[in-house]
């Protein structure tokens, strides 16, 4: 039986063309089993002025989930309303971390940026190993 928790991280900025990383580092083996986003404002898709979302490697290397709010991409995100990030295909699904192990949550804005006032929850579960 695999044991599940979650991270809560808050996101804010109320300048549009910041970018904002919060790093996590776990205490014991585990994966990522899911990212979600939350804006209490909402953030409108714009071709130009958007804010991607996304969960990657400690480095940036590696986008294991993301949410992009560019026209084209995933699109807009209502105002509390939760909405799962995506994995881009670009990494292993459900990626695992030993412990001690660093990850990152970024949100970056292109052009002129959007506001942002995000809540993510990372679903994580234990990995253990037995000898």
């Amino acid at each position: 039986m695999s044991e599940k928790f979650s991270i809560q991280l808050m996101l804010y900025s109320n300048a549009a063309a910041d970018t904002l990383e919060q790093f996590v580092t776990l205490q014991e083996r585990c994966k990522v089993t899911n990212v979600i986003a939350t804006d209490t404002a909402g953030i409108a898709a714009h071709g130009s002025n958007y804010r991607t979302i996304s969960c990657e490697n400690g480095a940036g290397t590696q986008v294991y989930f993301k949410w992009s709010t560019k026209t084209g991409d995933q699109g807009a995100l209502a105002a509390a309303t939760a909405v799962n990030l995506i994995d881009p295909g670009t990494a292993t699904d459900e990626p695992e971390f030993e412990a001690g192990a660093a990850f990152k949550v970024r949100s970056a804005s292109s052009g002129s940026g959007k506001d942002c006032q995000t809540s993510v929850t990372i679903e994580c579960e234990r990995l253990r190993k037995f000898s």
